[in-house]
This record gives C-alpha cells, sequence and structure tokens, in this order.
C-alpha cells in the first residue's frame, strides 16, 4: 500500500509527468516555477522596504523643494537689501530727498517726517511728506526720480492743485530702510 495517495491524484501526476515531456511546455512551466519562487523570496519581502524607501524619496524631494524656495527667497532679500542703505536716520533721508528736490528743480514749501513707521523684520517702513511747488517738468522729473531712485522709495500719495503760474503738490514718500536704534530712525 502506497502512503494513502488516492489512485485520482496518482494518474493526475502521471500525466502532468507526461506533458513535461515536451520541452516547450517544460520551460514555460519551469520559468512559471521561477517567477513564482523570485516572487516569493525576493520581491515580496524588499517590497515593505521599497514602500518606506519610496516614501522617504518623497520626503527628500519635499525638502529639496523647499530648500531650493528658500534659497530662492534668501536670493531675492540680499538683492533688496542692496537697495537698503545702511544710514537709516530720518536725517539721511530729509537730506537725499532735498537732494533729489533740487535735483529736479522744484521749489520745495516744506519737508515733514511722520514718525509712523511700519516695521516688517529688520525693515521699517518710514513715510516723508513733502508739499512743493513747480511746472509740470519739474514735478515730472521729480516723480520719476523718486520712483526709479536706487533705494526702495515709492510715492504713496500724490494729491496737486494747478495754479495759474504753478503747480501745488503734496506727496507722500514711503521709504524701505533698516532699524537702527541708536540713531532713532
Amino acid at each position: 500500500m502506497e502512503a494513502g495517495i488516492p489512485p485520482e491524484w496518482k494518474r493526475q501526476w502521471e500525466q502532468i509527468v507526461e506533458q513535461l515531456h515536451d520541452p516547450l511546455k517544460l520551460r514555460a512551466t519551469v520559468l512559471g516555477l521561477l517567477f513564482v519562487a523570485g516572487y516569493l523570496s525576493i520581491y515580496r519581502p524588499l517590497s515593505g522596504e521599497i514602500a518606506i524607501l519610496n516614501r522617504q524619496l518623497k520626503e527628500a524631494r519635499t525638502r529639496l523643494e523647499t530648500i531650493e524656495k528658500i534659497e530662492l527667497l534668501q536670493a531675492r532679500r540680499a538683492g533688496l537689501r542692496k537697495k537698503v542703505p545702511p544710514q537709516p536716520t530720518i536725517n539721511y533721508w530729509s537730506e537725499h530727498l532735498i537732494g533729489g528736490v533740487r535735483d529736479s528743480g522744484v521749489q520745495l514749501r516744506s519737508l515733514e517726517t511722520k514718525p509712523q513707521k511700519i516695521k516688517a523684520g529688520d525693515l521699517q517702513v518710514v513715510y516723508i511728506d513733502l508739499e512743493v511747488e513747480a511746472q509740470s517738468s519739474e514735478l515730472y522729473r521729480l516723480v520719476r526720480w523718486v520712483e526709479n531712485n536706487e533705494w526702495m522709495m515709492r510715492i504713496v500719495r500724490f494729491r496737486f492743485k494747478k495754479e495759474p503760474d504753478a503747480i501745488k503738490a503734496k506727496l507722500t514718500v514711503a521709504i524701505l530702510a533698516t532699524q537702527d536704534k541708536a540713531h532713532g530712525a
């Protein structure tokens, strides 16, 4: 008596062995068995590690994108820093604006600094009010000088009144400056 193998199974086994005598079927069967063995012994144990490595790769790419954004922002900040002078005192800004007014040929009526300062990190915005009188071409030169100045200056308010002989204008200039507690900027 043979180890209790049913005759049906024995017959099926013999048919399988007989089919494997064909070289093409034998090769296909061996390749299939190798594929299954490879999947079970190589891919399946490593699939968890592959998933972990894919997650780490995604996190590393995210960090790299963040680093690139930070470097870009730092480069932009360095470019803006070149437009912020190291002398942030009110006297410096007043003299700078008076020089621009003189160069444009505009007659200065008054110059008033506003104590209101808006802080942005280690930078602040200083506001200076100008009241001037000029012809339109001179006033244009002054506005162009302020807006195209080497420093971060912008006209934030501009009002004017046409008189018979000249234009009277009131300008508020916003200036980006570094904070200097020692000089009271």
